[in-house]
Order: C-alpha cells, then structure tokens, then sequence
C-alpha cells in the first residue's frame, strides 16, 4: 500500500492512519503530489542545501545536520545549524547547513503538495526581506542571495558581486552568515560535503512559474529564500554526479550533494542519505534509532529491500506517479 503525504508537515504516513502522528493535521487530502519532494530539508524526508562544511557525516538523532546545499519523509537539508531544530528531518547539501530551511519547496511550475524539505517559522525581522532573488533587485555590481542567520534562519540580502564564475564553473564560498561566493550575478555556490562548490543558476520567473534551463528544475528551499535550478535525475539510475544523490524534492527528483548514511542508520534530511536511499520515518524502518532512518529505493516489478521486514510498495500514489517513475518504489516496514 502506498504512503501519503500529511498536507502541513509534509511526511509520508501511512494511508489508515487518522491523524497525522507527527503533527496531528487531518489526512483528509490524502493523494501524493504527481511530482517530487517527499524533503528537506529538504525533507524527502528534508533536503539540506546550504552552504559552510562539516565532516560530511549526518546529523545526530535530536536533528543537528551536517550539510546545507544539498535537499525528503524525513526530509532533505538546506539551511544553517540553527534550522536543524526547526523539524526533525532534512536534507543536506553542504556541510553543517540543513535542509529544513529548503522548506521542501522544490518545483517546476506545477502545484506541490509533497514537499519534504521543513522550513522553521520566519522571525518579525525578516518579513520584510531586503530583495526578491526572483526579481534580482539589488543596486548595480550586487545580487540578492540567502543569508543565514545563526539564531534566526535565513533571509534574502543583497551582497557584493565579487566573482566571475560560471554555471556549472568551480567556485569558493564565504559560507551562508554572508552569502557572498565568487559566483557571476545570477548564479549560487553550491558547496558538496567536502566544501568543494560548483555554480548553480538561481531560477528565473516566479515561484508559481519557475524557469530553468531543460535538464533541470527549480529547488525553492528555505521558505522561499534559496532559490536554484538543479539537474534532474532517476532515483534508481542514480545518474548524477560523483559528489550528488538523486533525491525527490517534493516536484522533481534532483541532484543534491549527498552524505553517506546507510540503510537503517538515523538522518535528519534525504541527502544525509547515501545515494540510492531515502529518509523516511522511524516507524517505516525496523529498529530505526532515529527519528528517521535511510531505505532504499526499490522496483516494483523486481522488488529488493536491504533490510528483513521491509517490503517494496509504491513512491507515488496510484495514477499519480510521474512519467517514468511509475515503476518506483520505497523499501518500508511490512504491515
């Protein structure tokens, strides 16, 4: 039987669940979203995304995350340390910064209900951002990136342009408490477990219509304030690069930094997981001693689960699963 997604906290419940029993919300809309972010954090149990380095390893089981610029159930990552309190899951995607601030907003225009990634409530002061990364609209020689703050999570301010590096281009970051990086205007540095950065394009449009160049799509994490277009993927293909994961995003699976969580072992976001594997809930996960733990992604014609007690049943609801993916599956606890 296929899992659901809770509409408020975005974790995958089981469909005969009454409430949701991580946030107690109503399942009453019940139905997956056709496209990715099971995130973040990101998330996906949550997807993290961020950017200042740690050691590469997961965070602990109370939420702490290791990485920032990478994104699901459990939720991928993307924020700094201070949002890994924010939700019990996410996603990473570069070190010490958590997914759960990717709010698991990740699409490519269409509506998302299952989003992975968590997003901590915004502070009073950062209501009133100081730009709009969509609308780039900062002075001349500055572009609107995230900033992170270590108490209050992250915002949109404009920096500096300092650098001339290139989508798809090695860059260096500042880390996210400045958000400045020598990426050209209108592209992010994107920092992978072992601190090494690569250009991203931000996306263009809106976040209703999102724009990035074929290939890819639009990552929104962070409550809105991350904003980067990612290459797409296959869960099973695992077709990214050496250093990424292909993670759902709540809309779209996309290429993330990955870390190296095994089956069965606690995460906090889906790219805390190894590439391959998903973050899902403790009680999808037999002796999980988390609040989440990784699984394996399966297929459902040829269904092979890692661990005794887990079966293979299906990502997406039924009719729901996107073109290509209507073969995939997720290893979870037998009912």
């Amino acid at each position: 039987m296929p899992l659901i997604v809770c509409d408020t906290c975005h974790r995958h419940v089981r469909p005969s669940t009454e409430g949701c029993p991580f946030c107690g919300a109503s399942l009453q809309q019940p139905a997956l979203a056709p496209l990715p972010r099971w995130l973040g954090a990101l998330l996906l149990g949550g997807l993290a995304i961020t950017g200042c380095g740690d050691d590469g390893s997961a965070s602990d089981d109370e939420g702490e995350t290791s990485t920032t610029n990478a994104m699901m159930d459990a939720d991928t990552e993307t924020t700094a340390e201070t949002t890994a309190d924010t939700a019990e899951t996410t996603t990473d995607t570069s070190a010490e910064m958590s997914t759960d601030t990717l709010g698991e907003e990740t699409t490519n225009g269409e509506d998302d209900n299952g989003g992975s990634f968590y997003a901590g409530p915004a502070p009073d002061f950062l209501d009133i951002p100081e730009c709009d990364p969509w609308a780039q609209d900062c002075p001349d020689g500055e572009k609107c990136t995230q900033q992170i703050d270590g108490e209050n999570g992250s915002s949109n301010v404009c920096v500096p342009i300092t650098g001339d590096d290139a989508p798809g281009e090695p860059c260096t970051s500042d880390g996210p408490l400045t958000g400045s990086d020598s990426c050209s205007a209108g592209a992010y540095c994107l920092l992978d477990a072992n601190d090494e950065g690569t250009c991203v394009p931000y996306c263009e449009g809106s976040p209703d219509q999102p724009v990035c160049a074929e290939g890819s799509a639009c990552s929104i994490t962070d409550d809105g304030t991350l904003t980067i277009c990612l290459p797409t993927c296959d869960p099973i293909a695992q077709d990214c690069g050496d250093a990424d994961g292909c993670y759902w995003s709540g809309q779209d699976f996309l290429c993330y930094p990955t870390f190296a969580e095994s089956v069965g072992e606690p995460c906090t976001s889906s790219n805390a997981c190894a590439p391959g594997l998903y973050c899902v809930g403790e009680e999808f996960v037999p002796a999980c001693e988390g609040n989440s733990c990784c699984t394996n992604f399966c297929e459902l014609d040829n269904p092979q689960c890692e661990l005794e007690g887990m079966a293979c049943t299906a990502f997406f609801s039924e009719g729901e699963a996107p073109e290509g993916q209507e073969n995939l599956g997720i290893c979870v606890t037998e009912e």
